[in-house]
């Protein structure tokens, strides 16, 4: 299975746009809130509504869409706004990748469908292996439920490589206009869309094949099904997610291919090309061989220097199989199976080593075809020595003998370009009600002028209470003073256990004060008055006596 990116929450787009606009003052439209609204809502479904084989196609352009739009509206707003609108990281497997913004997202998003519904191919084309391990023969009658098991893995192969080729067009044709140079590298180095497109648009080659094979209607057209494995064949095996067992899928779909190539000319005429037959069978046969024996050799320098084949899919080869391929645990009973020549014993090992690998997970028939080429080359064999007495054609001229398929050119980018908004079918214009760059300019100015402001009313309260606290500091006694003043006040007014307050005793003051003006005032009016009277007296006590 393919990993795919993710993050421990969804992304709130509701939030985060009312809260960016809120912040410069500003609130978005109702048009602006739905489609924000429905944006959230794609953001918190889970990944297999991209794999929906009905619905899954229009989810992923509409999501896409949404995301495009948002991008094409605010990547000209103010760098301080846009910064803003960078959302979590993602993970995949153990690597964190930081999304800047909306159009980041949508790459995320194409990476994420695109994976998904291939591992949505993968499971049906595991189901189909399950059928063909349960019934364990070739011979049985497909089922309705098989049939339609391959026809949904080649739909979801088919939308998977569909989806990958949106972002791998859009990386190599329009990344700057969506992109930074910083975000561009880290998409490219995260997010392969060219190898992930190739992945899938093999396993659709081969879902067509296998469906095909599988089919009542189509399973006896030997030369159609050639042709279609010849084709599955020819598709670029990436790199990148190649496994040990992968690496020999081209190997077995040749071989497929040859061995329909020989029934076709077995059942093309009523006296057969028996040569032909026997060289193609023969040149399956050694194709498989090749396999088998790559694969033994690979397990056993595997076990030898202690290490675990391991598999993109978590395919661990067991130990049992390493040690039965090097003889340490192989009986004298498998000795003789091995030597047994029936179809039954032929390629027993290959078939055991591909149990449980990434290889039957995208081509589950390959153990079915194993015991077919091993059938038919023993009875053709067995016809031939009985009745053609032919030899095999030469080798070169079975591979000779092959479809006029050119390989799939896989250099470049997928030709017929087309803009992303035309291939989404994007309404760009969801999101213009959001405020215009020059409304966005001028309220930032406003929040900084208000800014600054407030900051400048901040320092003048700031020094007036500097002030005012030095003021208290200057005005307030020294300890020493205020406790002597206290002293003193207590013995110069305190008064029968009563302390009476400097008001107080000042107003005693001045009324004891003019009790003894008054007193002296009548005390010298007294006096006056009574020298007046005895100056009188005296007077008339000097005065001329009488003759």
């Amino acid at each position: 299975m393919l990993p795919t990116a993710t993050r421990e929450g969804p992304v709130r787009w509701n939030t985060l746009l009312h809260d960016l606009l809120h912040d410069v003052g500003l609130a978005p439209t109702p048009a602006v809130v739905t489609s924000l609204n429905a944006l959230t809502s794609y953001a918190a479904s889970p990944l297999t509504l991209y794999s929906d084989p009905v619905t899954g196609s229009r989810a992923v352009k509409l999501h896409s869409s949404l995301l495009l739009a948002l991008h094409m509206t605010t990547s000209s707003w103010p760098t301080e706004l846009v910064e803003k609108l960078a959302l979590p990281s993602v993970h995949i497997g153990d690597r964190n990748v930081s999304v800047s913004g909306p159009a980041m997202e949508m790459f995320v998003l194409f990476y994420n469908a695109a994976a998904t519904n291939c591992n949505a191919g993968i499971a049906f084309m595991e189901r189909v292996h399950a059928h063909y391990a349960r019934s364990l023969t070739s011979s049985s009658c497909p089922s309705a439920s098989l049939n339609g098991d391959t026809r949904a893995a080649f739909k979801s192969f088919q939308l998977g490589a569909e989806i990958a080729t949106y972002g791998e067009q859009a990386l190599a044709e329009e990344s700057d206009k969506l992109l930074s140079a910083t975000d561009c590298y880290l998409v490219q180095t995260h997010f392969d869309f060219r190898t992930l497109r190739e992945m899938t648009e093999l396993c659709m080659a081969v879902a067509k094949y296998v469906h095909a094979a599988t089919s009542g209607n189509f399973s006896e057209k030997h030369d159609s099904l050639a042709k279609l494995a010849h084709k599955a064949y020819t598709v670029r095996l990436p790199s990148a997610y190649t496994s040990e067992s992968l690496r020999f899928l081209p190997a077995l779909l040749l071989a497929a291919y040859h061995r329909h190539r020989a029934e076709h000319y077995n059942k093309a005429a009523k006296v057969p090309d028996m040569s032909l037959v026997l060289g193609h069978i023969t040149y399956a046969r050694k194709l498989v061989n090749n396999v088998e024996l790559e694969f033994m050799n690979s397990i056993a320098s595997s076990s030898s220097s202690n290490k675990n084949m391991r598999q993109s899919g978590g395919w661990q080869l067991l130990g049992r199989l390493s040690a039965t391929i090097l003889g340490t645990r192989a009986s004298k009973n498998d000795a003789e199976m091995d030597d047994d020549s029936s179809p039954e014993q032929s390629f027993r090992k290959l078939a055991e080593m591909l149990e449980g690998s990434d290889l039957l997970r995208v081509f589950p028939i390959a153990q079915i075809l194993l015991r077919e080429i091993a059938a038919l080359y023993e009875k053709y064999q067995h016809e031939n020595s009985v009745v053609y007495y032919m030899r095999p054609a030469k080798e070169k001229d079975v591979i000779a003998d092959a479809p006029e398929i050119e390989p799939l050119d896989r250099t470049a980018t997928p030709p017929n370009f087309a803009p992303l908004a035309i291939q989404l079918s994007a309404d760009v214009t969801r999101f213009d009600e959001l405020p215009a760059v020059e409304k966005l300019r001028e309220m930032l100015l406003q929040r900084e002028a208000a800014r600054e402001m407030r900051e400048g009313v901040q320092k003048q309260i700031e020094e007036v209470q500097e002030l005012v606290h030095k003021m208290e500091l200057a005005l307030v006694l020294p300890p020493n003073v205020e406790s002597d003043l206290a002293r003193l006040e207590g013995l110069l007014y305190k008064k029968k256990g009563i302390i009476v307050t400097l008001d107080e005793r000042f107003e005693e003051a001045y009324e004891s004060v003019s009790r003894a003006l008054g007193r002296y005032e009548n005390a010298n009016e007294d006096l006056s008055r009574a020298k007046g009277e005895y100056s009188g007296k005296n007077v008339s006590g000097w005065g001329i006596a009488p003759c």
